[in-house]
């Protein structure tokens, strides 16, 4: 198995659609890995021993994933005192494991909620319904009037696992009226900082695996 300790790995539970981020921090060849997953986390999806995880991480450019058991938990409390708990996860050592070449520019199915802010403060929520590494689909309640081609725009965006809001900015290319309020956006991105564009290559290679 080709990982480094600190890689982040993407769960889930086989059967369920989230994907939750966690980190590697050890393992015993052959045996199981060791992976934190924040508490947050575990509160809010039961995890229970016995459980079919699919994993996935990116090293080196390419893209792995692999299905592994949940053997055990505990809190790393019971390990050392820490301010802000975290469960570690001993999951199965996989026996099979996929890769794939990271693909920056295919366009992905996805739902992420975003946010449409124009350059005079107006906002629209709405969710990305399909993603690549150079623009996106939004659906979202807006004001057709506003939102119309060549448009500048900002996109707030919200990643699986990731608390923190990532800013890309875009144009619109073309809008098209789903129904009274609701208006389906093709957005071109724009200008994308290199941590934002990072985090987006990830989701695109991982979500695609």
């Amino acid at each position: 198995m080709i990982v480094d300790i600190g890689t982040n790995m993407q769960i889930q539970k086989k059967g369920k659609t989230e994907r939750f981020q966690s980190t590697l921090i050890g393992m015993k060849p052959g045996k199981f890995l060791i992976i934190e997953v924040p508490i947050s986390i575990t509160a809010q999806t039961d995890f229970q021993e016995g459980n079919i995880l699919i994993v996935r991480y990116i090293h080196e450019g390419n893209v792995f994933g692999f299905n592994s058991q949940l053997l055990n938990t505990m809190s790393s409390n019971e390990i050392v005192n820490v301010s802000m708990p975290s469960r570690l996860f001993f999951i199965k050592y996989p026996k099979k494991i996929a890769n794939c070449s990271i693909r920056q520019t295919k366009r992905v199915y996805c739902s992420l909620p975003s946010t449409i802010v124009t350059k005079t403060g107006q906002k629209y929520k709405g969710s990305i319904s399909d993603i690549s590494s150079k623009g996106c689909l939004i659906m979202a309640k807006g004001n057709i009037q506003v939102l119309t081609p060549d448009t500048d725009i900002s996109i707030y965006l919200l990643f699986p696992g990731i608390n923190d809001k990532f800013i890309i900015a875009g144009t619109i290319k073309n809008v098209n009226k789903i129904d009274d309020d609701k208006l389906k956006i093709g957005v071109r991105f724009l200008e994308i900082n290199p941590e934002v564009q990072k985090q987006l290559n990830n989701y695109l290679s991982i979500i695609d695996l």
